[in-house]
């Protein structure tokens, strides 16, 4: 029994020491897919269910924890986007119409952010595979083996899909600052 808590207590240490290392990443990863705020509660809901397949998942310990924790947290939001776009379908037709002033104020927003703006907009035209591929090893510093565990292909794949969606988002910039 005193064997078993001792187990127990290490992985809770273990399992602590894990949420303090790698819960802002995976919170920063999450806000870039839904609000702040639902993805500190998500982010929160990751680390349980790494808690949950503790003895399940094989960490490999030249990559660790945080391609799993991202794919865990892909799926997740992916989840809580599909259950907010069906809450949103019932609510739309109850939703009141938006103020007329709303389109001023977001064409004031866009002029005084233009190049922001420009940057953000190459970035919608692209497709989810080039934003995702982008995001994980631009913004969050993956290699493309990290990225191939999060998304779920070969390290090649995501080496192929990072060269072609670099070259997209750079045409697409040129392709806005020229407009």
């Amino acid at each position: 029994m005193r064997q078993a808590r001792r187990l127990l207590a290490a992985q809770r240490a273990e399992h602590d020491a894990l949420f303090r290392a790698h819960y802002p990443t995976v919170v920063a990863f999450l806000a870039r897919r839904i609000p702040v705020e639902d993805a500190k509660d998500l982010g929160a809901e990751v680390f349980v269910e790494a808690w949950r397949q503790r003895d399940h998942v094989i960490v490999d310990e030249d990559r660790g924890w945080l391609p799993w924790l991202f794919t865990v947290a892909r799926r997740m939001s992916n989840a809580w986007l599909a259950a907010q776009a069906a809450a949103g379908a019932r609510n739309a037709r109850m939703a009141p119409p938006a103020p007329e002033d709303f389109t001023a104020r977001v064409v004031e927003v866009d002029a005084a952010n233009q190049q922001l703006s420009a940057a953000l907009e190459a970035m919608v035209r692209l497709g989810e595979e080039d934003r995702e591929v982008l995001e994980l090893c631009g913004l969050f510093g993956f290699t493309p083996a990290q990225a191939s565990i999060t998304l779920g292909v070969p390290a090649g794949t995501v080496r192929v899909r990072l060269h072609r969606a670099r070259q997209r988002l750079s045409e697409a910039i040129d392709g806005e600052v020229a407009s």
